[in-house]
């Protein structure tokens, strides 16, 4: 066995990593990625060179945030406790998190063995600008305002209400879709209408320049977002539970 700690993949390694996320994500039905911008990657590969089992962390984050991924035909032979064990002796006394699919079992029965307990779950949800349902009661007379970052493709809107700030958001454009984050009403204005109006007069004035989906994730705590996003029209397309170890 040959286990590696890099800070940065090759393009073949980053070949093998895609096949072994794709067949875990095949055996299971589960929709958990792992993208190839994480901080640092634990890797196994078997006496073959063939990747086995992968480890791969977020560090810029409060917790470090963790994917794993065991080939179907290795699992219960402790390849995966062999990368955890590794990570811990050099990361020593913390906490750390990893993000997991609810659907998929075995995934969900190694970090129940290891002791790790669900902290909460978090919603990817979508929505088709054309098909959203026409807005509910009036909307508050605002002023929407958006600057443009032609560089990272990003949009900042600031929402007025009589000349002052009252919230603002964040969209990162792709092609005809855009995801929304960072969406934020300020305190001492919530609970108003403010949020409702704002998206449906952000979402109107993105479909007339041409964007017909928004994406965004949203925490399964935050309850009062996550029923401003349905009552808008968007609806849960993905789950990840968060364990904490």
């Amino acid at each position: 066995m040959n286990l590696l700690n890099l800070r940065q993949l090759t393009p073949s390694r980053q070949e093998q990593l895609e096949t072994l996320v794709r067949l875990c994500r095949d055996y299971e039905g589960i929709r958990l990625s792992c993208p190839l911008d994480a901080d640092c990657f634990y890797l196994l590969e078997d006496k073959e060179g063939r990747l086995a089992s992968a480890l791969c962390i977020y560090e810029d984050m409060d917790l470090p945030e963790c994917r794993a991924f065991t080939l179907p035909s290795c699992r219960r032979q402790g390849y995966f406790r062999q990368l955890l064990d590794q990570f811990e002796s050099e990361l020593g006394e913390g906490q750390m998190v990893f993000a997991a699919d609810p659907k998929g079992g075995d995934g969900l029965k190694t970090l129940e063995a290891i002791g790790a307990s669900l902290w909460y779950e978090e919603y990817a949800m979508a929505l088709e600008l054309s098909g959203r349902p026409a807005p509910k009661g009036s909307l508050r007379p605002l002023r929407l305002r958006i600057s443009r970052d032609p560089e990272d493709q990003e949009l900042l809107s600031v929402l007025a209400e009589d000349g002052i700030p009252v919230g603002s958001c964040r969209l990162a454009l792709s092609g005809s879709s855009c995801c929304l984050f960072s969406f934020e009403i300020r305190p001492g204005r919530r609970g108003g209408g403010l949020g409702y109006s704002f998206l449906q007069k952000l979402l109107a004035r993105l479909s007339l320049e041409g964007i017909s989906s928004m994406t965004l994730q949203v925490s399964g705590q935050n309850h009062a977002a996550l029923s401003l996003y349905k009552k808008t029209g968007f609806r849960i397309r993905d789950t990840l539970s968060y364990y904490l170890y």
